[in-house]
């Protein structure tokens, strides 16, 4: 009942900061501390998810997609090798 009254801020937030969180993560997770992977996955992870379940069925060129194109190609990104790129972009 208390996470259904807080949708509203927790959709404007994601909507606000989304793009920098998956930002953030994917550079985390490119070289960041390895004892922190898995929050940022599960932070990655929960950011799209939240976005893609708002969208339309189907839609598979949604926000979150765009962040994470927008993220891999980011300069901060380049240190990730090709074969985590085309495992994350399949």
């Amino acid at each position: 009942m208390i996470l259904e009254q807080a949708r509203g801020a927790i959709d404007g937030c994601v909507g606000q900061h989304g793009e920098n969180v998956v930002a953030c993560c994917f550079n985390q997770l490119a070289g960041g501390n390895t004892a922190l992977q898995q929050p940022f996955t599960d932070l990655l992870y929960a950011t799209i998810f939240e976005v893609v379940s708002q969208s339309e069925v189907g839609n598979n060129n949604t926000v979150a997609h765009q962040w994470v194109f927008k993220a891999l190609n980011d300069e901060g990104a380049i240190k990730m090798d090709n074969e985590v790129k085309g495992k994350v972009s399949e």
